[in-house]
């Protein structure tokens, strides 16, 4: 009768029913898990696609993740300041402003600078070159009348980068207010291919008591 009974329970037709819903509950257990991760995926290759074929946004995405370096030119530029004592000039007494030259890094041959400057205000008594970085002065002159001065002059073929004394300007007030130097725009830094690397042109104001 043992025996019977395990025969039977090896052959019973239910456990082959159990065996089969356990697999079709295996399989819609994967099915809720697969079925979202695909769609998940497939969202975000078309979120992908559809940036890289719209330029707006395929500069802004890459950018994010591969941004650019900036290159030396992007970085660095050539100017042309005004360095002037930090006290305001006294009306009638003598006074000095620097010009200074930052370059970016480049070689520099030659320099061609005008500077304007209110006449009704002060006049110009002279240009100091001592410390100055040109080696070759082909033009330095001002003139009172016109309210100009120009400074030209040539270099070693190399500068390093650090900002230079070109010239200062001894002057004497003769009207107080404000008074401004002014870099005219026909003013060029060459380099040694001729080419004219200015990019900052820096005007002063000073207050003459």
């Amino acid at each position: 009768m043992t025996q019977r009974r395990n025969k039977m329970s090896l052959d019973d037709p239910s456990k082959d029913y159990l065996s089969k819903y356990i697999v079709d509950l295996n399989k819609r257990d994967l099915n809720k898990f697969f079925k979202p991760a695909v769609s998940i995926s497939a969202l975000a290759i078309i979120l992908f696609l559809t940036v890289a074929t719209f330029s707006p946004l395929r500069e802004g995405f890459f950018s994010q993740l591969y941004p650019k370096q900036k290159s030396q030119a992007e970085v660095k530029q050539t100017s042309l300041s005004f360095i002037a004592p930090s006290l305001d000039p006294k009306l009638k007494e003598d006074s000095k402003i620097s010009v200074i030259i930052t370059p970016a890094d480049l070689n520099i041959k030659e320099v061609k600078v005008k500077i304007i400057f209110p006449k009704d205000k002060i006049r110009i008594f002279g240009l100091n070159h001592e410390g100055s970085f040109i080696s070759k002065w082909t033009k330095s002159e001002f003139d009172n009348t016109d309210g100009t001065i120009s400074l030209e002059g040539e270099t070693s073929p190399t500068l390093v980068s650090s900002s230079k004394l070109l010239a200062a300007i001894v002057f004497t007030p003769i009207k107080a207010g404000e008074t401004i130097f002014i870099f005219d725009d026909s003013s060029q830094v060459l380099n040694n291919n001729g080419e004219n690397i200015l990019t900052t042109k820096e005007s002063k104001t000073l207050n003459i008591n």
